[in-house]
C-alpha cells in the first residue's frame, strides 16, 4: 500500500494527493475519502500496467456539473496521455483509464513485437546449422 498525503495548494484553492511517482491535483471540490481511495485504486492497476519506474499526473476539475480529467504517465519508453470529461468521477476515471490502457497495450505489443523480430534473425552460422539439421 502507498503512502498517500494530501496538500492544499493555497495558490489555486486546490487539493493534491501525492502518492510515490504520482501527483493527483483536485480542482473545484474537494474528494471525500471513498474517492481518494477510489482513485488510488484506479492508480495502483494503471501503475501495474505502465512500463516500470513511470511518473503518473493526473488533474481533475470540476465546473458546475461537469468533470474534466487529465492523465499523464511519463515514462522512459515514452508519454502516455488521456483527457475525459462527463458529469460523474467514476465515468471519468473509467474513459482515461480506457484511453491509458490501449496505449500501454499498444506499446507493449510493439515492445514485444521488436523483441520478437530480434530472436528470428537469423546469422550465417545460423543458416549453416539448419542446413545440418535438414540434412539430419
Amino acid at each position: 500500500m502507498h503512502n498517500i498525503f494530501i496538500i492544499f495548494n493555497p495558490m489555486t484553492k486546490g487539493l493534491v494527493m501525492l502518492t510515490q511517482n504520482t501527483n493527483i491535483k483536485f480542482q473545484g471540490f474537494h474528494p471525500s475519502e471513498f474517492t481518494k481511495s477510489y482513485l488510488n485504486e484506479k492508480i495502483n492497476v494503471l501503475k501495474s500496467e505502465v512500463p516500470f519506474g513511470a511518473t503518473m499526473k493526473a488533474a481533475f476539475t470540476r465546473n458546475n456539473n461537469m468533470i474534466k480529467g487529465v492523465v499523464s504517465v511519463y515514462s522512459s519508453a515514452g508519454r502516455f496521455f488521456a483527457v475525459a470529461s462527463g458529469n460523474k468521477l467514476k465515468l471519468v476515471t473509467d474513459k482515461l483509464t480506457e484511453q491509458i490502457r490501449r496505449q500501454t497495450s499498444k506499446w507493449k505489443t510493439n515492445r514485444f513485437e521488436k523483441t520478437s523480430l530480434k530472436s528470428l534473425s537469423t546469422t550465417e552460422d545460423d543458416s549453416e546449422k539448419i542446413h545440418e539439421l535438414d540434412n539430419f
